[in-house]
């Protein structure tokens, strides 16, 4: 049962992924059915990653005003936490160990239309694993109630 401090709200979700490594580009379209929960003044953008040939990924965006978090919750367990010019370590958890990962968030840009109610939330990141550079990503996600 939600408290008066808890919201859900459904949302279809569309996310857009560009990660470009060594001047390789790859890109990524997913459309998802997911939920907006608000929890004491906290933003939650849930949904299920749908990958053909693949186990369903539970994601969750933790949407805050100056930086965001995501996690991934499948086999592979991921998180990442997005503040503009910041670099944040953290552990990619695999079934063969862990891997120590840091993303330097280059911009997060994050808007909503006031008529339609779309809202758009976009971050630039550079990965890095033990110090090395990955790549560059980008990662555009859009909802609405």
């Amino acid at each position: 049962m939600l408290t008066e401090n808890e919201k859900t709200k459904k949302v279809q979700v569309e996310i857009s992924t560009e990660i470009n490594q060594d001047g390789n580009v790859e890109r990524h379209h997913f459309e998802e059915n997911g939920q907006l929960v608000t929890i004491n003044g906290n933003r939650y953008l849930r949904y299920v990653e749908h990958v053909t040939g693949q186990p369903d990924v539970p994601v969750t965006y933790r949407i805050g005003k100056d930086s965001i978090r995501l996690t991934r919750a499948g086999d592979n367990h991921l998180e990442l936490h997005f503040k503009p010019n910041e670099t944040i370590e953290d552990l990619y958890r695999t079934p063969y160990g862990n891997l120590k990962i840091g993303a330097h968030t280059t911009s997060i840009k994050q808007s909503k239309d006031a008529q339609t109610g779309l809202e758009i939330i976009e971050i630039n990141y550079e990965l890095y694993t033990n110090g090395q550079k990955v790549g560059d990503y980008r990662v555009k996600l859009q909802f609405k109630c």
